[in-house]
């Protein structure tokens, strides 16, 4: 299915127009296990087998986070940093993204990594300082829960410039973006669409509003053949190390509403969250320590978790309520044959009030290698088990093996995939994820700054999974 270009042209539109951004600065690719955009936390968060490379500099990390209010790129957990041929290696590496000067560091210096509820996932990202975040091959998450796009694009903020926020609507397979007016203060933009899974034609309005750099909120109306769509979005930073979001949409079969309310620091981060949809709703109470350095080699993160849920239609038991723990520990790089080696490992469980009991236990395992800044492998394995004394399966399981390649040689493009296979129980009937999962970005790279973007995916295997294929063409200035 084709994807939308719809973050893209209001990504473009809001740098254009809004924040007056300079030239196209050098672009740094970075590639992942897993990375996540926190918006709320105004941080992405990249762990496993973490890559980052721009100019003739070369990096590897197990984590790093991007920090967009500071705009700064931290990798820690021992860095491999290599220009021109020479290996160099520290405990942390700092890059400033408005001067591109990067400084490897003896020590490591991050204040808090742990966050929740992303908005989205992907295993590569490209950042253009002070214009945008490209997310290739993602995963968003929002009121219908997660689904797949080519690309996504998250504007950056200029030093001083007002928060217009990411676009708000769900998209289709085909959309045709337009631009209807502007202001200093507010855009708002149309678009005419066509999804046979999401009421057919249709069109859309979207409106952004935002009066400094402090939050914005952006409202959206998408009337279809058989039905009409409405969104809304608002973040607001209350002050340095406190933010609060509020997402609702509404449309058949949907009422949904959320609320959080988050504050981190050196201490940690505690968020309070309140979901509705229809009449169940879910409050919890998440609190999580910074990453924790267990001896020169280790990093201890514990997160704990007290919630109440309410689910009217469940007849035998119609709200109850719920604490939970998780410890997660991972390691340091370890060098094995010029490759760059971390595991991680986690443990967690959660009580009911009634009488339910669940666990869960994973260990992953990340490599990275790479040959110049021309080719990058990287290969990761992960295994998870998750036990619940209630349902038809207490015991399931996932299993994840992945690969992925970057190769940017000195000719004018550059191509990354990825190649995932997924071993689940229970996996079929709709059940569980697809078996294998191909990802692929190609951009050509042309003079006076203009590139061309090609980006994919396609999963196969499972009996009535549906494979979800994306597509999506882009032209970049």
């Amino acid at each position: 299915m084709l994807r939308s270009t719809r973050a893209l042209c209001v990504a473009v539109f809001v740098v254009a127009c809004a924040f007056r951004a300079s030239a196209a600065p050098t672009d740094i690719a970075v590639t992942a296990q897993t990375i996540a955009l926190y918006n709320d936390r105004n941080v992405v968060l990249a762990d496993g087998g973490v890559v980052v490379t721009f100019g003739q500099v070369t990096l590897s990390a197990p984590h790093a986070m991007l920090d967009l209010v500071a705009h700064t790129l931290i990798l820690y957990g021992g860095i491999t940093e290599k220009i021109a041929g020479t290996t160099h290696t520290g405990q942390s590496y700092r890059l400033d993204l408005a001067n591109e000067h990067g400084q490897l560091l003896a020590t490591t210096s991050v204040e808090n990594v742990v966050a929740t509820s992303p908005l989205v996932t992907a295993q590569q990202m490209v950042i253009r300082p002070g214009v945008d975040l490209r997310f290739t091959s993602a995963t968003l998450y929002g009121a219908n829960g997660s689904q797949p796009a080519s690309t996504y694009t998250f504007p950056l903020l200029a030093v001083h410039a007002r928060n217009f926020g990411p676009p708000v609507t769900q998209g289709a397979a085909l959309e045709l973006p337009v631009r209807l007016a502007q202001s200093t203060r507010w855009f708002v933009y149309g678009d005419g669409q066509y999804d046979r899974y999401l009421g057919g034609f249709g069109a859309s309005v979207e409106a952004h509003l935002a009066n400094s750099n402090r939050g914005y909120i952006a409202l959206a109306a998408t009337p279809t053949q058989h039905y009409t769509r409405y969104d809304l979005a608002a973040l607001g930073n209350i002050r340095p190390g406190l933010t609060q979001t509020f997402a609702a949409a509404r449309a058949p079969g949907l009422r949904f509403a959320r609320y959080a309310l988050t504050s981190f620091g050196r201490r940690g981060s505690l968020q309070g969250i309140v979901v509705q949809n229809l009449a169940s709703r879910s409050d919890d109470l998440v609190y999580s320590t910074p990453r924790l350095a267990v001896g020169s080699a280790l990093f201890l993160t514990v997160s704990t978790d007290v919630g109440h849920d309410v689910h009217p239609f469940d007849y035998a038991i119609t709200q109850d309520a719920r604490s939970g723990a998780s410890v997660t520990l991972s390691t340091q790089s370890i060098h094995i044959a010029s490759a760059a080696v971390s595991f991680q490992g986690s443990l967690g469980g959660t009580m009911y009030t009634y009488g339910r009991r669940s666990g869960n236990a994973s260990l992953g395992t990340f490599a990275t290698r790479s040959f110049g800044r021309v080719l990058q492998l990287s290969a990761g394995l992960t295994l998870a088990q998750y036990n619940d004394v209630i349902g038809p399966y207490p015991r399931s399981t996932q299993r994840t093996l992945s690969a992925s390649v970057g190769y940017r040689p000195h000719a004018p493009w550059s191509l990354f995939t990825a190649l995932s296979y997924a071993h689940d129980y229970p996996q079929f009937f709709g059940i569980g994820r697809g078996v294998f999962t191909q990802s692929f970005a190609l951009r050509v790279h042309r003079k006076r700054g203009i590139s061309f973007e090609v980006d994919g995916s396609y999963g196969a295997g499972g009996i009535g999974i549906n494979p979800r294929p994306t597509l999506g063409f882009f032209v970049i200035r």
